[in-house]
C-alpha cells in the first residue's frame, strides 16, 4: 500500500477472514503451503459491505458471467477506470475476496492522472475531469439495473434495490442526496414502467420513498403521471 486511498484489507472494519473450507475451489496446483499463504492474506468482502474495498483496476479479476451480465447496454462507461463502474456493481451481486500478496507489478508513468496528486487522508485522490468520469460511471449502474430490472429481480429478488445503494458509498454521498439527484431521478423515471414490472406498484413507491424522502418522492411520481399523461396524448 503506497497511499491511504485504499483500505488495508486485513486490518478493514469491512470484510471477514477466508476459512480453509472457502479455498477448496481453489486448482490443486497451488501447493498446500500456497494455499494456507492464500487462506491467511486473503478477507472476503461481502455483497451487502458497501464502499471501495479494492486495488487499482490492473490488479483486479472478474468472474467472466458476473462482467457480462452487468455490461451496459449504452456506450456510457468510460474507456479508462473501468472499474469505478464494475468493482461497485460486481462487489454488490456477489462480494469480492481481497487477497493481500503481491501478485503484480504496477509501473507509475509520467502521464498517470494520479502520479502527480499528493496522498493524504482527507484530499482528493484525483482531479476534477476524474471525480466528473467517476460520477458518471456510478450513475451508468443506476441505469443497467433500472433499465433491466426484471433481469437483475430474478436472480436479486430481496437484494436488488440494495444493490442500487452500492453506487453513492464510494464517493461518500448519502443515500438521500443520491436519489434526489437531478440525473438519478431522470434516469429513474425512464425506466420507472421497468421498475413496476420487476418489483411491483406499490414496493417500488415504497423504496423510492424511503431513498428520496416522501416530499421528493411526492414530486417524483407527479412528474412520472405527467409523462405518462403527455405520452398517452401523443399516441394515434
Amino acid at each position: 500500500m503506497l497511499t491511504p486511498s485504499y483500505a488495508f484489507f486485513l486490518h478493514s472494519n469491512a470484510g471477514t477472514a477466508m476459512c480453509p473450507c472457502d479455498i477448496d475451489g481453489v486448482p490443486r496446483l497451488l501447493s498446500q503451503s500456497d494455499r494456507e499463504l492464500l487462506w491467511r492474506q486473503s478477507t472476503l468482502i461481502a455483497p451487502h459491505e458497501h464502499g471501495w474495498h479494492w486495488s487499482p483496476g490492473t490488479a483486479n479479476m472478474y468472474k467472466l458471467s458476473f462482467l457480462k451480465r452487468a455490461r451496459p447496454m449504452l456506450n456510457v462507461v468510460n474507456s479508462t477506470s473501468t472499474d469505478n463502474y464494475f468493482m461497485p456493481f460486481l462487489s454488490a451481486l456477489g462480494g469480492s475476496a481481497c487477497i493481500d500478496i503481491p501478485l503484480s507489478a504496477y509501473r507509475i508513468h509520467g502521464s498517470n492522472r494520479y502520479s502527480g496528486i499528493p496522498a493524504g487522508l482527507g484530499l482528493r485522490s484525483t482531479s476534477k475531469q476524474s471525480v466528473a468520469r467517476t460520477s458518471a460511471d456510478r450513475k451508468a449502474m443506476v441505469r443497467t439495473l433500472a433499465s433491466r430490472a426484471r433481469d437483475f429481480v430474478s436472480t436479486h429478488p430481496e437484494t436488488f434495490w440494495t444493490i442500487m445503494d452500492a453506487t453513492p458509498v464510494p464517493d461518500g454521498v448519502s443515500r438521500h442526496d443520491y436519489f434526489n439527484d437531478p440525473v438519478i431521478q431522470d434516469i429513474l423515471r425512464e425506466h420507472f414502467d421497468e421498475l413496476v414490472a420487476a418489483c411491483g406498484e406499490a414496493q417500488t413507491s415504497k423504496e423510492l420513498r424511503a431513498r428520496m424522502g416522501q416530499k421528493s418522492h411526492d414530486v417524483f411520481m407527479a412528474r412520472v403521471r405527467d409523462g405518462n399523461a403527455r405520452a398517452n396524448r401523443t399516441v394515434p
